[in-house]
Protein backbone atom coordinates (compact mmCIF):
# COMPACT_ATOMS: atom_id res chain seq x y z
CA UNK A 1 0.00 0.00 0.00
CA UNK A 2 1.17 3.12 -1.17
CA UNK A 3 1.22 5.84 1.86
CA UNK A 4 0.85 8.69 -0.81
CA UNK A 5 -2.10 7.40 -2.63
CA UNK A 6 -4.18 6.05 0.28
CA UNK A 7 -6.95 3.87 -0.63
CA UNK A 8 -9.24 5.26 2.60
CA UNK A 9 -11.61 8.29 2.18
CA UNK A 10 -10.55 11.24 3.53
CA UNK A 11 -12.65 12.64 6.50
CA UNK A 12 -14.43 16.05 5.54
CA UNK A 13 -13.06 17.89 8.34
CA UNK A 14 -10.25 16.32 7.41
CA UNK A 15 -8.41 16.73 11.63
CA UNK A 16 -6.10 14.10 13.24
CA UNK A 17 -6.81 14.42 16.73
CA UNK A 18 -3.42 13.56 18.80
CA UNK A 19 -5.31 12.87 22.47
CA UNK A 20 -2.88 15.50 23.83
CA UNK A 21 -3.02 16.02 27.62
CA UNK A 22 -5.69 18.71 28.60
CA UNK A 23 -7.20 18.06 25.23
CA UNK A 24 -10.81 16.29 26.65
CA UNK A 25 -10.42 19.84 29.18
CA UNK A 26 -10.17 19.09 32.88
CA UNK A 27 -12.75 16.46 33.81
CA UNK A 28 -11.41 13.55 35.78
CA UNK A 29 -12.41 11.08 32.95
CA UNK A 30 -10.33 13.42 30.10
CA UNK A 31 -8.74 11.22 27.76
CA UNK A 32 -5.06 10.27 28.66
CA UNK A 33 -2.26 11.45 26.87
CA UNK A 34 0.13 8.95 24.62
CA UNK A 35 2.93 8.78 27.86
CA UNK A 36 2.87 10.27 31.12
CA UNK A 37 5.27 12.81 32.82
CA UNK A 38 7.22 10.29 34.52
CA UNK A 39 7.79 7.75 30.77
CA UNK A 40 8.24 10.68 29.03
CA UNK A 41 11.36 11.40 32.00
CA UNK A 42 12.76 7.83 31.20
CA UNK A 43 13.06 8.23 27.46
CA UNK A 44 14.69 11.86 27.94
CA UNK A 45 17.09 9.99 30.57
CA UNK A 46 17.81 6.84 28.32
CA UNK A 47 18.76 9.62 25.71
CA UNK A 48 21.13 11.64 28.21
CA UNK A 49 23.21 8.32 28.63
CA UNK A 50 23.42 7.54 25.26
CA UNK A 51 25.02 10.90 24.77
CA UNK A 52 27.13 11.25 27.74
CA UNK A 53 28.38 7.48 27.22
CA UNK A 54 28.44 6.93 23.21
CA UNK A 55 30.98 4.27 23.58
CA UNK A 56 28.88 1.98 25.76
CA UNK A 57 27.17 -1.43 24.39
CA UNK A 58 23.35 -1.19 24.25
CA UNK A 59 21.37 -4.19 24.28
CA UNK A 60 18.21 -5.33 22.55
CA UNK A 61 15.54 -4.11 24.11
CA UNK A 62 13.93 -7.98 22.95
CA UNK A 63 16.03 -10.36 23.29
CA UNK A 64 18.55 -8.27 25.48
CA UNK A 65 21.53 -9.23 23.62
CA UNK A 66 24.73 -7.02 23.40
CA UNK A 67 24.52 -4.83 20.37
CA UNK A 68 27.62 -4.32 18.94
CA UNK A 69 28.26 -1.39 16.42
CA UNK A 70 27.90 -2.75 13.03
CA UNK A 71 24.89 -5.05 14.15
CA UNK A 72 22.66 -2.36 15.48
CA UNK A 73 19.93 -1.75 13.19
CA UNK A 74 17.74 1.34 14.08
CA UNK A 75 14.00 0.19 13.71
CA UNK A 76 12.82 3.38 14.48
CA UNK A 77 11.43 5.60 16.08
CA UNK A 78 9.54 6.81 18.89
CA UNK A 79 11.71 5.56 21.78
CA UNK A 80 14.70 5.27 20.23
CA UNK A 81 14.98 1.58 20.81
CA UNK A 82 17.25 -0.56 18.56
CA UNK A 83 16.95 -4.13 17.45
CA UNK A 84 19.40 -6.71 16.83
CA UNK A 85 19.79 -8.64 13.77
CA UNK A 86 18.19 -11.56 15.20
CA UNK A 87 15.26 -10.05 16.29
CA UNK A 88 14.68 -8.11 13.26
CA UNK A 89 14.99 -11.23 11.60
CA UNK A 90 12.19 -12.59 13.30
CA UNK A 91 10.10 -9.81 12.93
CA UNK A 92 10.52 -10.13 9.04
CA UNK A 93 9.64 -13.59 9.04
CA UNK A 94 6.05 -12.73 10.68
CA UNK A 95 3.74 -12.21 7.74
CA UNK A 96 -0.20 -11.26 7.85
CA UNK A 97 -2.30 -13.66 7.84
CA UNK A 98 -5.48 -12.02 8.28
CA UNK A 99 -9.01 -13.33 9.32
CA UNK A 100 -12.22 -12.42 8.66
CA UNK A 101 -15.36 -12.55 10.99
CA UNK A 102 -18.35 -11.03 12.74
CA UNK A 103 -19.28 -9.55 16.34
CA UNK A 104 -23.02 -9.71 17.22
CA UNK A 105 -23.39 -7.45 20.33
CA UNK A 106 -26.55 -6.62 22.24
CA UNK A 107 -27.12 -3.32 19.55
CA UNK A 108 -26.04 -4.22 16.52
CA UNK A 109 -23.50 -6.61 14.32
CA UNK A 110 -20.10 -5.48 13.97
CA UNK A 111 -17.67 -6.83 11.09
CA UNK A 112 -13.82 -7.80 12.40
CA UNK A 113 -10.87 -8.37 11.19
CA UNK A 114 -7.35 -9.19 12.79
CA UNK A 115 -4.22 -9.36 10.96
CA UNK A 116 -1.85 -12.34 12.65
CA UNK A 117 -2.82 -15.42 14.85
CA UNK A 118 -1.71 -14.85 18.37
CA UNK A 119 1.17 -17.23 17.98
CA UNK A 120 4.74 -17.54 17.55
CA UNK A 121 6.27 -14.82 18.13
CA UNK A 122 3.64 -12.43 18.53
CA UNK A 123 2.77 -12.88 22.18
CA UNK A 124 6.21 -11.79 22.82
CA UNK A 125 6.63 -8.86 20.99
CA UNK A 126 2.83 -7.70 22.06
CA UNK A 127 3.70 -8.11 25.50
CA UNK A 128 7.28 -6.38 24.94
CA UNK A 129 5.36 -3.43 22.95
CA UNK A 130 2.28 -3.39 25.51
CA UNK A 131 4.27 -3.73 28.73
CA UNK A 132 7.69 -3.19 28.75
CA UNK A 133 7.64 0.14 26.65
CA UNK A 134 9.46 -1.23 23.37
CA UNK A 135 7.53 1.48 21.38
CA UNK A 136 9.79 0.88 18.28
CA UNK A 137 7.96 -1.78 18.09
CA UNK A 138 4.53 0.49 16.81
CA UNK A 139 5.29 0.23 13.07
CA UNK A 140 5.87 -3.28 13.04
CA UNK A 141 2.96 -3.77 14.50
CA UNK A 142 0.67 -1.44 12.45
CA UNK A 143 1.68 -3.30 9.36
CA UNK A 144 -0.61 -6.21 10.46
CA UNK A 145 -3.54 -4.16 11.15
CA UNK A 146 -3.29 -2.38 7.50
CA UNK A 147 -3.31 -5.84 6.27
CA UNK A 148 -6.57 -6.32 8.32
CA UNK A 149 -8.30 -3.21 7.04
CA UNK A 150 -8.46 -4.37 3.41
CA UNK A 151 -11.07 -6.73 3.93
CA UNK A 152 -13.06 -3.87 6.27
CA UNK A 153 -12.69 -1.35 3.59
CA UNK A 154 -15.04 -2.97 1.24
CA UNK A 155 -17.93 -2.71 4.46
CA UNK A 156 -17.57 0.87 4.52
CA UNK A 157 -17.33 1.90 0.81
CA UNK A 158 -16.41 5.29 -0.06
CA UNK A 159 -17.72 6.88 2.74
CA UNK A 160 -15.81 8.50 5.59
CA UNK A 161 -14.93 6.57 8.59
CA UNK A 162 -13.20 7.49 12.11
CA UNK A 163 -10.54 5.48 13.90
CA UNK A 164 -11.74 5.10 17.60
CA UNK A 165 -8.60 3.55 19.83
CA UNK A 166 -10.17 1.01 22.79
CA UNK A 167 -9.21 3.30 25.74
CA UNK A 168 -6.71 2.39 27.88
CA UNK A 169 -8.26 2.55 31.45
CA UNK A 170 -6.23 6.00 33.67
CA UNK A 171 -5.10 3.80 36.40
CA UNK A 172 -3.06 1.25 33.74
CA UNK A 173 -2.24 4.04 31.68
CA UNK A 174 -0.26 5.57 34.57
CA UNK A 175 1.63 2.03 35.54
CA UNK A 176 2.63 1.22 32.04
CA UNK A 177 3.29 4.91 30.46
CA UNK A 178 1.79 5.25 27.82
CA UNK A 179 -1.94 4.26 25.70
CA UNK A 180 -0.51 1.69 23.04
CA UNK A 181 -3.31 1.25 21.52
CA UNK A 182 -3.47 5.61 20.83
CA UNK A 183 0.33 5.71 19.50
CA UNK A 184 -0.78 2.78 17.56
CA UNK A 185 -3.97 4.17 15.75
CA UNK A 186 -1.98 7.60 15.16
CA UNK A 187 1.14 5.64 13.57
CA UNK A 188 -1.95 3.75 11.40
CA UNK A 189 -3.55 7.22 10.85
CA UNK A 190 -0.22 8.76 9.01
CA UNK A 191 0.12 5.66 7.04
CA UNK A 192 -3.67 5.95 5.41
CA UNK A 193 -5.09 9.32 6.81
CA UNK A 194 -7.92 7.72 8.73
CA UNK A 195 -8.71 10.41 11.36
CA UNK A 196 -8.17 9.47 14.84
CA UNK A 197 -11.06 9.83 17.34
CA UNK A 198 -10.12 8.43 20.80
CA UNK A 199 -13.67 9.73 22.30
CA UNK A 200 -14.24 6.66 24.75
CA UNK A 201 -13.54 6.17 28.07
CA UNK A 202 -13.32 3.34 30.39
CA UNK A 203 -14.83 2.99 34.01
CA UNK A 204 -12.45 1.64 36.61
CA UNK A 205 -14.46 -2.23 37.44
CA UNK A 206 -14.92 -0.79 40.84
CA UNK A 207 -15.10 2.33 43.03
CA UNK A 208 -11.53 1.35 43.83
CA UNK A 209 -9.97 3.35 40.90
CA UNK A 210 -8.50 0.23 40.03
CA UNK A 211 -8.62 -1.97 36.62
CA UNK A 212 -8.76 -5.49 36.92
CA UNK A 213 -6.90 -7.42 34.15
CA UNK A 214 -8.99 -9.19 31.79
CA UNK A 215 -5.72 -12.00 31.29
CA UNK A 216 -7.06 -14.47 33.30
CA UNK A 217 -10.51 -14.43 33.06
CA UNK A 218 -12.84 -16.90 31.32
CA UNK A 219 -15.24 -16.08 28.28
CA UNK A 220 -17.89 -15.34 30.83
CA UNK A 221 -15.93 -13.36 32.92
CA UNK A 222 -14.83 -11.04 30.12
CA UNK A 223 -17.98 -10.42 29.12
CA UNK A 224 -20.19 -9.73 32.22
CA UNK A 225 -16.86 -7.60 33.33
CA UNK A 226 -16.63 -5.21 30.59
CA UNK A 227 -20.81 -4.49 30.34
CA UNK A 228 -20.70 -0.87 31.08
CA UNK A 229 -17.22 -0.29 31.51
CA UNK A 230 -17.09 1.67 28.35
CA UNK A 231 -19.18 4.87 27.19
CA UNK A 232 -18.43 8.29 24.86
CA UNK A 233 -17.07 11.17 26.40
CA UNK A 234 -19.65 13.88 26.45
CA UNK A 235 -17.07 16.18 25.50
CA UNK A 236 -15.86 14.61 22.61
CA UNK A 237 -19.31 14.71 21.57
CA UNK A 238 -18.80 18.45 20.38
CA UNK A 239 -15.07 17.75 18.59
CA UNK A 240 -14.87 19.06 14.47
CA UNK A 241 -14.45 15.46 13.70
CA UNK A 242 -18.52 15.10 14.79
CA UNK A 243 -20.15 18.19 13.49
CA UNK A 244 -22.79 16.26 11.94
CA UNK A 245 -23.17 14.55 15.07
CA UNK A 246 -22.65 10.90 15.90
CA UNK A 247 -26.03 9.47 14.02
CA UNK A 248 -24.00 10.48 11.06
CA UNK A 249 -20.70 8.56 11.15
CA UNK A 250 -19.02 5.59 11.26
CA UNK A 251 -16.77 4.03 13.32
CA UNK A 252 -13.68 1.55 12.95
CA UNK A 253 -12.45 0.52 16.68
CA UNK A 254 -8.98 -0.60 16.86
CA UNK A 255 -7.41 -2.63 19.74
CA UNK A 256 -4.33 -4.81 20.06
CA UNK A 257 -5.43 -8.70 20.98
CA UNK A 258 -9.05 -10.27 19.86
CA UNK A 259 -9.80 -13.21 22.64
CA UNK A 260 -13.32 -13.37 23.20
CA UNK A 261 -14.75 -10.32 21.35
CA UNK A 262 -16.73 -8.90 24.14
CA UNK A 263 -14.20 -5.96 24.88
CA UNK A 264 -14.66 -4.76 21.12
CA UNK A 265 -18.23 -5.28 21.95
CA UNK A 266 -18.97 -3.44 24.44
CA UNK A 267 -17.29 -0.69 22.86
CA UNK A 268 -19.46 -1.14 19.88
CA UNK A 269 -22.25 -1.13 21.97
CA UNK A 270 -21.47 2.22 23.67
CA UNK A 271 -21.03 3.56 20.26
CA UNK A 272 -24.51 2.29 19.21
CA UNK A 273 -25.85 3.79 22.48
CA UNK A 274 -24.96 7.32 21.12
CA UNK A 275 -26.61 6.55 18.19
CA UNK A 276 -23.76 5.15 15.44
CA UNK A 277 -24.70 4.61 11.91
CA UNK A 278 -22.16 1.66 11.60
CA UNK A 279 -19.42 -0.09 14.02
CA UNK A 280 -16.33 -2.23 12.86
CA UNK A 281 -13.32 -3.34 14.49
CA UNK A 282 -9.76 -4.26 13.63
CA UNK A 283 -7.06 -5.87 15.88
CA UNK A 284 -3.45 -6.55 15.36
CA UNK A 285 -4.05 -10.23 16.59
CA UNK A 286 -6.55 -13.07 17.31
CA UNK A 287 -6.47 -15.37 20.25
CA UNK A 288 -7.60 -18.91 18.35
Amino acid sequence: MSAGKPWFPRCPAGILLRGRAGGWGRSRERAPARLTPRFRARLLMRAALSWLYPDASPICPLCHRPLPGPAMVDAARSDGSRFCLFCVQRLAALQPRVWKGCLQTRLGRVPLACGIPYDRDIPTFIRAWKYDGVLALTPWLAVFVEAALQPLARVFGREPWLLVPVPTSRDRWQQRGYDHVLLLAERISTRTRLPVWPGLLRRADDGSGLTQSQTAKSAAQRSAGTVGRYAVRPEALVHPLLRAGVRAQRFLLLDDVVTTGSTLAACADALFSAGALQVAGVAIARVR
